[in-house]
């Protein structure tokens, strides 16, 4: 698996901020948002992967998997895409659960993305 580059192309309105906070919370909102898609761009590889979850608090990103059977081939799939992804993305910390079941709603403070 090749992950996705964590360096994407930044908007011009980053150099125009001054407060140093205020470029580290756009940079790790960066972070978070390419950490997703890189996860969702793998994991939706997986024919059994029905869609993810996901939500973060902070450096925190919690991201739920949803499949319908755990059939060891698929999680070992979905594992070692995790794996990847917390050495890859380290500065950040990444909360990976399995769902078994594909119809369960996501919590309300999660978004959903569907794999087609």
């Amino acid at each position: 698996m090749q992950v996705c580059n964590e360096e994407s192309g930044r908007s011009p309105t980053l150099k125009s901020i001054s407060a140093p906070i205020n470029i580290i919370t756009q940079e790790l909102s960066e972070k978070i948002t390419n950490a997703v898609l890189c996860f969702f761009s793998e994991v939706s590889k997986i024919p059994k992967v029905k869609k993810i979850a996901y939500r973060h608090k902070g450096p925190v990103v919690t991201i739920w998997t949803y499949i319908d059977e755990p059939k060891k081939e698929t999680l070992f799939k979905i594992y070692s895409i995790e794996q990847q992804m917390i050495e890859y993305f380290h500065d950040i910390t990444l909360d990976f659960t399995v769902i078994f079941n594909s119809k369960e709603a996501a919590p309300t403070n999660f978004h959903e993305i569907a794999v087609s």
